[in-house]
Order: structure tokens, then sequence, then C-alpha cells
């Protein structure tokens, strides 16, 4: 091998090597952290619900940074909200991921726990981040949404139901002017198919479906964000008994791997999607088509802007008492990104 070969095939390593270690530092999270070994960590119970905006949730579990990060973890399944809500009040999971901010602001009022927030998911308008519609039977003669009085409209069980009826009632149509009944995602679509609800509030990834299959057309993209623009509608928790318990070098390890995988989400969107086929069901013919959230990470959340939206609940009579902001946010480790 000549010298000049030689040095090439010395650069070209190097190139290799620096190239791989870049990316281990993007998407890898942190190893070993300081305190308790790793081994001796409990599982981390951690409750979600089958929709898109708990995808970071699934990038950290299918792409491996909780295993890289040394956490154990246990997945447990709830149909809402409320449900997750009263588990983690109950000590029975750990991490809530997606639970509604007013179910969180009733707890802390009534039970005095408060769960504390650090990723959120926003429900915006904005092009590609649509991840709720308004859908209305395809045979369903609509011109505007007052033409739903009358009839049978539908969204997720639990009190994100306030929401539903605050934004109904901006566009004319009060509460009790139509029936409003709970049902889980994977009852929508054959509801509205078969005529037995005539509209629904529906999330991603059930919404593209509902389209694409022809069975709704949207009256109104990024329903939620009617209330406001990104509205701060749910989030992911640590739960406040387990706060007060866990191996903070266990907790900091957790919220990495987390922060990775929204990071994951973001640059790397189609890869990431591909998990709702087995999280959220969705079917591969309608996978790209479906939108994911703008989330934001615990150093992206602004404590204002969730103060403004507990202000708008409240004014509406929609919380069952004050709640500060500061008060139900995940105390920062670090500084700033």
């Amino acid at each position: 091998m000549s010298k000049k070969t030689w040095v090439g095939a010395v650069v070209g390593v190097v190139i290799l090597i620096g190239i791989l270690w870049f990316a281990s530092q993007k998407f890898g999270p942190p190893q070993q952290q300081h305190g308790t070994p790793r081994k001796e960590w409990p599982k981390v119970r951690i409750g979600y619900m089958p929709i898109a905006a708990e995808l970071p949730l699934f990038v950290a579990v299918e792409e491996g940074f909780f295993d890289r990060a040394g956490i154990r973890y246990e997945l447990i399944r709830v149909p809402s909200s409320n449900e997750m809500g009263n588990s983690a009040t109950a000590d029975k999971i750990d991490i809530l991921a997606g639970a509604a901010l007013n179910v969180v602001f009733d707890i802390g009022h009534v039970a005095a726990k408060k769960h504390l927030l650090f990723v959120l998911n926003p429900y915006s308008s904005a092009p590609g981040h649509i991840t709720d519609h308004l859908i209305v039977r395809k045979r369903l003669a609509l011109k505007n949404i007052v033409d739903l009085r009358g009839k049978r409209i539908a969204g997720l069980p639990g009190s994100v139901k306030v929401l539903i009826f605050l934004i109904l009632e901006k566009h004319g149509l009060p509460r009790g002017s139509y029936e409003y009944v709970e049902l889980l995602p994977k009852d929508w679509e054959p509801s509205l198919e078969a005529g037995a609800i005539d509209a629904v509030v529906a999330l991603e990834p059930n919404a593209t479906q509902i389209l694409k299959d022809g069975v709704g057309t949207s009256a109104l993209p990024g329903f939620y964000a009617e209330l406001m623009p990104d509205l701060p509608i749910s989030g992911h928790w640590v739960a406040a008994d387990y706060f007060k318990r866990a191996d903070k070098s266990q907790l900091a390890a957790f919220l990495d791997a987390y922060d990775n995988a929204i990071v994951f989400c973001r640059e790397r969107q189609a890869q990431a999607r591909r998990h709702l086929l087995k999280y959220a069901a969705v079917r591969e013919d309608i996978l790209a088509g479906v939108n994911l959230n703008p989330w934001k990470r615990q150093s992206e959340i602004d404590p204002n802007e969730i103060q403004r939206f507990i202000d708008l609940l409240a004014r509406n009579g929609a919380l069952q008492g004050r709640a500060l902001a500061q008060e139900y946010l995940l105390p920062s480790s670090k500084g700033k990104d």
C-alpha cells in the first residue's frame, strides 16, 4: 500500500469514528448516572393511552432510549386522562404519559397531590401539526357547526369534554343543545359509519383514518386550538408520590431518555411514526398522513402559557379550584437548552 493510500484510509476511519460519535451524542441517552447503581433501580410504571400524542413514550421504548439509560419500565394502558390521574393519585403508576392538564389541576385541588409536568402536548392549528378535528358523518348535510343542534357528538371519555363544550359554545352551540357521547378512539369510526353518532372530536391517528376512509369530513381542523393557539391540553407528568421517593439519578436518566425521544420524533418523523403501528393500531396505508404534536420538552415549557390556560379554564368554570402553573412544573436540575 502506498503512503498516499495509507493516509487516505486512516483519514476515512477517523471520519467514520467521528460520525458514529456524533450520532451517539445526538440520539443516545447518557450512560451510567451518579447515585444508585442501575441494577437496583426499580421499574417505572408508566400509564399511557394509545394515541399519537404519546409517541415520545413509544419511541423511548422501541428505539432503546430507556434501555440504554438503564430504565426498567412497565407500560400500563388506560382508557382516559381521568383514569390515568386516578391511578397516579392512588400510587398505581409513576408516570402519566398524556394526561389532560385540567384533570391534574383538579386532582391537585381535591386530593392535594400535585403531579409534575415535564413534557407538554400542545394542540395546534399550524400546518403539519394539526392532530385533532371535528369530523361529521359524510352523509350529514352540514353548512355550519350550529347545524349540529340536536345531534350526537362524541369525544374522549373523561373531563376533557369541558373543552369541547367551551369550543362548541363559542361557535353558537350551547351545552344542552346536543347530546355528548363518551367513546374510546377505537369506536369513533364504526359509530360514525353506523350513524350511531353524527360527529366526533377525533385525535390522531384515528382522525386521519376516518378521513382517509371517507367515513366523515372535517368541519373544523385544529379544533382544540380554537380556545387558544397551541392549546396546552395535555402533557407527560411525574406522579407526586413517585417524585418524593424516586432516586434522583434514575429520574434524571428517565428525563434525558424522554428528551432524546422527542428530538428523535422531530428529526426522524417517518421512522418515529412507525411505532404507532404497534401502539396505536395505525394502518400502514395512512401512516405517512398522521400529523405529530409539536411537543415541548421540560426546558421549553413556558409557565406563563400554562397559566393563561388555567385562567381560561377558571373563567369558564372548568376547574374545581384555583391553580398556579409553577406548582405543577417539575423542578429542573439543569439549565435551559
